[in-house]
């Protein structure tokens, strides 16, 4: 069970490989009403996997980078495929660089960590975890935009936003 209930941050090049995708695997089990994670790549299985496992309990809704999606390691297919709602993000000439999760829209995990074996094995990272309720509802709002604004997976059926209470 994920407890941790004041800002919490993590270095990584101090913590343990489990330490940098256990939190947050831990994290995204939490989540018992939505799940919103915008992340520039996955290939961490086992986050990979939590995401898919949620998504059949919760709405879940990933926004990737799409040319990192490609890579020959990135979980990204294998969450579609498994009827995860996913989108592209949309930035003319750039990627989608954006790297938190919001569980139930009450919490943020956010930092320089990737979901990605190199970030959680050999990289110097950090990872921050906030409650505050309006610095999370800024990330929701900053989600709830480039949601709308990403790109359907080719021969995926819409996936419109779901009903999320509004910000204050």
């Amino acid at each position: 069970m994920f407890n941790i209930q004041t800002p919490y941050f993590l270095n990584y090049s101090e913590a343990t490989s489990f330490q940098k995708s256990g939190e947050l695997i831990e994290f995204i089990k939490s989540a018992k009403s939505s799940l919103d994670v915008a992340i520039f790549d996955i290939t961490l299985n086992k986050v990979a996997q939590e995401i898919i496992a949620q998504s059949k309990k919760i709405p879940v809704r990933v926004l990737v980078d799409r040319r990192q999606s490609q890579g020959p390691h990135s979980a990204v297919a294998a969450l579609i495929k498994n009827g995860v709602k996913v989108r592209f993000g949309h930035q003319s000439g750039g990627v989608m660089h954006n790297k938190f999760t919001i569980v139930d829209g009450l919490m943020v995990e956010t930092g320089s960590f990737n979901y990605t074996a190199g970030a959680a094995h050999k990289n110097n990272e950090n990872q921050v975890y906030l409650f505050t309720p309006n610095v999370v509802d800024r990330y929701r709002a900053r989600f709830e935009k480039i949601w709308n604004l990403g790109d359907e997976p080719a021969g995926a059926e819409p996936s419109p936003s779901p009903s999320v209470s509004p910000l204050p």
